[in-house]
């Protein structure tokens, strides 16, 4: 026998073996344990995209409602005599998209943990539906990584001295680092722009290829 031949014979001997794996990994995904993972980690997408939309909304509305109202800025801002609208907004903003930021970690720490599960479970990965999963996550996570151990450490380093510098009227030091902070502010949109892309192609994908409670169709598929 060739050497050719010799492979050729393994390869076959090996796709029985390989397909029962499949089915074995498809049965633990269609079963009631598969299914719960499988919509934990939905929810855990939708906690991470509902959490992007809603800070962004937020904030979109309460800087010009700030302004709409002029209000005057009290307690320890009440003798900055910059722009004080923007200060009182941004102040109020933050507290915002800190509670995104759990809400996003949250998300996301979810999504990630069910994904592992999953694939444990036997996750088809050369699907079409995978791939827009394993994709959109794989993204998602390296984006909010660098938000979150990046770009928010710096900005949140010029936005208090910014808010201490206020507190005391130093408006030329509040202004340089106003402009410190606004400066990395388009970089910060596009991280949560593209963030939430990435989070709506995985929770497609992760819709996509759900096991349905009230299906068995591929169950049965799955029974040798």
């Amino acid at each position: 026998m060739t050497p050719e031949h010799a492979a050729i014979d393994a390869r076959k001997a090996r796709e029985p073996a390989a397909d029962a794996a499949g089915r074995a990994g498809i049965r633990r995904l269609w079963s009631p344990a598969g299914r719960v993972v499988s919509m934990v980690h939905i929810l855990g997408l939708a906690l991470w995209l509902a959490s992007i939309a809603a800070s962004a909304l937020a904030a979109a509305r309460l800087f010009p409602k700030v302004r709409e109202l002029d209000a005057a800025a009290g307690g320890v801002f009440a003798a900055y005599a910059g722009d004080r609208p923007s200060l009182l907004a941004g102040n109020l903003a933050a507290d915002i998209f800190a509670l995104a930021d759990i809400g996003q970690f949250g998300g996301a720490t979810l999504a990630l943990a069910t994904l592992i599960v999953l694939l444990i479970m036997g996750l088809p990965t050369r699907s079409l539906a995978s791939a827009a999963r394993l994709l959109g996550v794989g993204l998602a996570m390296g984006l909010i990584s660098y938000k979150l151990f990046v770009l928010d450490p710096r900005m949140q380093v010029e936005l208090r001295s910014y808010w201490e510098a206020a507190a005391i009227n130093d408006v030329e030091r509040a202004e340089a680092h106003r402009a410190a902070f606004n400066a990395d502010h388009p970089q910060a949109a596009g991280v949560m722009r593209y963030t939430a892309i990435a989070v709506l192609i995985g929770l497609g994908g992760a819709a996509w290829g759900a096991p349905l409670p009230t299906s068995t169709t591929r169950t049965n598929e799955a029974t040798p």
